[in-house]
């Protein structure tokens, strides 16, 4: 077998015959395309098709399947993503060897590049659907505002023609996670708004957040503020899905999933998924604004701020069960080293202590000065 690397690149030349699963990634489904052109996915029909309401998540996913549509939840079936995944570019023109070639989905929006769709279904058909247009944890790096302001310019172009009907500006809200501007349009067939947010940043230098376009048909909820799109959940409801499996494991069912993606958003991902649990329909890329996330991750206390910030806006009470500072680090430091020093390891140094500790040691360590009962209770 010869490979040939060019950069990000690489081609596998293969006997005829056998197959490049190997070079398919474990967790998904292999994909292999016959021309370049099959990598490049237009998600217009999502926003033009008057038909695309009447789809159920079935047909979807078969329409999308080799476009990047994944279930988040197979079994629930109700939420799904069009995301770029990996391909295989398989060319047999030569009989006697076949190349493979890696690549990724290139999705599309009016022209101009898109990150991802997120779909999610109500009665079997689809219900609403959410087109990133441009993110700072996805994107390679930001974009200044003359840039910001032009996409959006031409994405409200692009949906006057897609829809037929002029939008209309709404300005700024304030009651989501993040402050959000809106354009609004209203066909016969679809509710459609492109929120777009950005900020400034410490230096007092603009800084775009996202931008995204969300539809659902005509008649539909859901395209009220996030903050004040929020359902009541009984208490009765949440203590009826608290289980108990036949091995004795206790946990709590139906938690949302949300798939971060490749960006440093595990913290805000993870809130989406609790708040929605509690009903609220809270978005990654609202609490990465509000958080001040970056691509690379979120701040622990700016995290904890923001979320004691929005009790108000999305009506719940935000209690800090462990508190953690810089002195309980130190104090967990300390009282590691000390363990380790009994069990004749190396002692952690400041900085690299979540980088060299010993599991076990660390097992100790947490069951020790009350930290594993605080836990419990």
């Amino acid at each position: 077998m010869k490979k040939l690397i060019f950069g990000a690149l690489v081609a596998v030349i293969l006997p005829a015959g056998i197959s490049p699963r190997a070079f398919a990634q474990d967790d998904e489904e292999e994909i292999v395309i016959s021309k370049e052109a099959d990598a490049t996915v237009s998600l217009d029909p999502l926003v033009s098709s008057a038909a695309v309401w009447q789809m159920t998540g079935d047909q979807i996913a078969t329409a999308f399947k080799a476009k990047g549509f994944a279930w988040l939840d197979p079994k629930t079936k109700d939420r799904g993503l069009i995301r770029p995944r990996n391909l295989i570019l398989k060319d047999d023109s030569n009989k006697k060897t076949i190349q493979y070639r890696m690549m990724r989905h290139k999705l599309m929006l009016f022209g101009s590049p898109a990150y991802e769709a997120s779909l999610e279904f109500s009665g079997g058909k689809l219900n609403s659907v959410s087109i990133s247009i441009w993110n700072k944890g996805d994107a390679d790096q930001p974009i200044i505002k003359a840039i910001y302001e032009d996409l959006i310019k031409k994405t409200v172009s692009a949906v006057n023609v897609a829809l037929a009907v002029p939008g209309r500006d709404l300005g700024l809200d304030n009651t989501a996670a993040a402050k959000i501007s809106r354009w609004r349009w209203e066909s016969p067939i679809t509710l459609a708004q492109l929120e777009s947010s950005a900020g400034k940043d410490a230096d007092r230098q603009f800084t775009a957040e996202f931008i995204r376009l969300r539809l659902v048909p005509k008649g539909a909820s859901g395209l009220e503020s996030k903050g004040t799109s929020i359902a009541k959940v009984s208490v009765s409801s949440l203590t009826g899905r608290v289980k108990t499996n036949p091995a004795g494991d206790v946990y709590i069912d139906s938690v949302p999933m949300v798939d971060q993606g490749e960006k440093g958003y595990c913290a805000v991902a993870t809130t989406e998924r609790v708040m929605r649990y509690y009903g609220i329909q809270v978005d990654q890329h609202d609490l990465a604004k509000a958080a001040e996330t970056s691509g690379s991750g979120t701040n622990p206390q700016d995290f904890e701020n923001a979320l004691h910030h929005l009790q108000g806006r999305f009506k719940i009470r935000v209690r800090d069960l462990i508190h953690f500072d810089d002195k309980d680090y130190e104090k967990m430091m300390e009282v590691y080293n000390r363990e380790a020093k009994k069990a004749g390891a190396r002692q952690a140094k400041p900085g690299d202590y979540y980088f060299e500790f010993n599991p076990d040691i660390m097992r100790e360590a947490r069951c020790r000065a009350g930290a594993f009962e605080k836990f419990r209770n």
